[in-house]
């Protein structure tokens, strides 16, 4: 029980401190706010006290995360559904990314859900060194990312670092936190 609570606060100290790194670029924000893999739907709960947003959609494919989302009225869809969303605004991946089968499909999918001018914030593991692959304790990821293989693969989508500063390394945690916009 001890160790969900920690996990639990450990995510909403998460959470606050990837919407702090994105008010920083972007104080204000309305519209259609996705969250992908939103597992206990923390981001997307804190999205709304931070933001003025519309709709808040939920892809996962968690049976929990379904249930939460049925509880706070957020809308829910299955990864397989993620492709034939639209219009979507604000897209919110947090350790998720790293997870899906196909990165082209991925990226494919998601250049055409976005708006015009939609942003995309992303959180990945960071990949060091190739000696990382070794180190399988966050398995299974099928993708692994450093800042520049990150900017490489949205550039290529049409997806664009908001600023030079919008994308960084945590060390303490080995992650990349990126604010992304479709041109």
């Amino acid at each position: 029980m001890v160790i969900k609570k920690r996990s639990r606060k450990k995510n909403n100290e998460r959470t606050i401190s990837q919407f702090d790194f994105i008010m920083e670029f972007l104080p204000t924000f309305s519209g259609t706010f996705l969250d992908f893999g939103a597992g206990s739907c923390h981001a997307t709960t804190y999205s709304r006290e931070v933001y003025s947003i519309e709709k808040n959609i939920v892809v996962d494919i968690s049976s929990r995360t379904q249930n939460i989302c049925n509880r706070l009225g957020y809308d829910f869809y299955d990864y397989k559904q993620f492709a034939g969303l639209k219009n979507i605004n604000f897209f919110f991946a947090s350790h998720s990314v790293e997870h899906v089968n196909s990165l082209q499909n991925f990226m494919e999918s998601l250049i055409k859900i976005l708006s015009k001018n939609a942003y995309v914030f992303i959180e990945v593991p960071y990949l060091k060194n190739e000696s990382d692959l070794e180190n399988h304790t966050h398995a299974p990821h099928t993708y692994y990312f450093n800042k520049y293989s990150l900017i490489k693969i949205f550039k290529q989508y049409g997806i664009e670092l908001l600023t030079s500063h919008s994308i960084f390394y945590i060390e303490e945690t080995s992650v990349i936190r990126g604010l992304f916009k479709k041109s």
